[in-house]
């Protein structure tokens, strides 16, 4: 009986081993050798160079590549033949734009004049300001040229209206050897009371030459002529309003005969202001001409090509000085 007992014991014993071993079997280390590692590491190490050097490449494609704007060449007339005055390098880039009707038309107006300082497109119009030496008061004029009737509006800079004077309006002049230049102009209103005064000024000491009053003495325009640095002349035009706030002005600086900065302003409409520095060669050629907007913010630089010293081409930037278009000549 005790036999029985014990060969039974050794044998569940052995039994419950079998049991432990099939259930939980010894964790071992899958051997790796050393050519293996290394082949995994290597894998490892290109699959990380890939992704460091593929992933930078497309930011800095999206991200930096730059914009080079596409530059634009056109053909138009280059007025060589006109002196430096009379047509700035931005009022031809401006004629190479409009229709043909309108600019036969603004052609008549520079054959006609002897400066045009300014040429300026605007929505549907052509602003234009050009000299006039027939009048007296401020000698320019401000012209609108319409694109789609090609009408033609002049606005003299001063507020006075050829022919409205009346009998009654009182007149001085200095007597010339062949001609009278006007002194003083009181004009008078239907009511008999006074209107404005003008009064001219022709002494090289005295700079103001031109200067009106409204009825109650208050300044509505004025013209000076300014000598900056003993030989450059400067000229200024202002129109005020009735606040007495600048309406209008125009300053032109003159280096020697050549014009080097031209500034329109216009308190009511902004859109037409403008200014243009020029810069000359030694041999009287503009090399530059730079336009600004109202707030003296650059808008592009003209640049002449010259061909055995006839222009043949004008380079156009942009504010940041890259090309962005070429005008050559017909």
């Amino acid at each position: 009986m005790k036999r029985s007992v014990f060969v039974g014991t050794i044998i569940f014993v052995i039994i419950a081993i079998s049991i432990v071993i099939i259930l939980f079997p010894k964790k071992t280390k899958p051997e790796i050798s050393k050519h293996s590692s290394l082949k995994i590491v290597e894998e490892n190490s290109q699959k990380q160079v890939v992704s460091i050097q593929e992933a930078p490449k497309n930011v800095k494609a999206e991200v930096n590549m730059p914009v080079i704007p596409k530059e634009i060449i056109r053909k138009a007339d280059m007025y060589s033949s006109l002196p430096n005055n009379q047509l700035p390098l931005s009022g031809v880039a401006e004629l190479a734009d409009l229709p043909e009707d309108v600019r036969e038309n603004v052609d008549d107006i520079i054959g006609a004049a002897r400066n045009i300082y300014m040429i300026k497109k605007l929505d549907n119009k052509v602003l234009m300001l050009v000299e006039n030496p027939s009048d007296s008061r401020h000698n320019i004029d401000l012209k609108f040229i319409s694109l789609d009737n090609e009408a033609e509006t002049d606005i003299p800079f001063s507020s006075y209206i050829a022919g409205d004077e009346s009998e009654d309006d009182i007149w001085e002049y200095e007597d010339m050897d062949e001609a009278k230049r006007p002194v003083k102009h009181i004009k008078y209103s239907p009511d008999k009371t006074i209107e404005y005064t003008e009064i001219w000024n022709y002494s090289s000491e005295q700079p103001i030459k031109y200067e009106m009053r409204d009825g109650d003495n208050k300044v509505v325009s004025i013209r000076k002529e300014i000598i900056d640095n003993e030989t450059n002349l400067r000229e200024e035009h202002i129109s005020y309003n009735q606040d007495g706030s600048t309406k209008a002005s125009v300053s032109i600086g003159y280096s020697g005969p050549e014009i080097s900065r031209f500034i329109y302003f216009n308190s009511t409409n902004p859109a037409e202001s403008i200014t243009i520095i020029s810069e000359f060669g030694e041999n009287g050629d503009k090399t530059k001409e730079s336009v600004y907007s109202s707030d003296f913010k650059l808008i592009n630089t003209y640049e002449p090509v010259y061909n055995d010293g006839i222009r043949s081409g004008i380079r156009i930037l942009d504010d940041k000085g890259q090309e962005v278009e070429k005008i050559l000549s017909k």
